[in-house]
């Protein structure tokens, strides 16, 4: 069976697609990996208690946001939270309940956070 150009073309063009999203998914993944290191190095990342459990590897989202901050990887509170979203979005942080900042912006310093590994 002989494809077309137009057929040709078309798989060309989602194989591409398919290639760019698999790149941006690598970025993510390094990008992730990175912070990781940037915040246990930091002492943001460590296993924490609360009500009587421990949770390995974890962060409260306030000193996130401090850190953040702190290190100039956001300008105010406000962008502060927004990279934590897109960092939700992205998978490479979550929370246990899975609940988005959006909604519980005004309590973030009693979350407890996990970073993706």
């Amino acid at each position: 069976m002989v494809l077309e150009g137009r057929e040709m073309d078309r798989i060309g063009t989602t194989m591409q697609k398919k290639a760019a999203e698999l790149e941006r998914l690598a970025e993510v993944l390094v990008t992730g990996e990175q912070l990781r290191l940037r915040l246990h190095e930091g002492k943001v990342i460590k296993d924490r208690r609360h009500h009587l459990r421990t949770y390995p590897n974890c962060f409260v989202a306030k000193e996130l946001i401090d850190w953040l901050i702190e290190h100039k990887e956001a300008s105010d509170r406000d962008t502060a939270i927004k990279i934590m979203q897109k960092l939700l979005d992205q998978s490479i942080i979550h929370h246990g309940k899975a609940e988005m900042f959006v909604y519980v912006e005004e309590r973030l310093g009693e979350f407890i956070l996990g970073i993706n590994v």
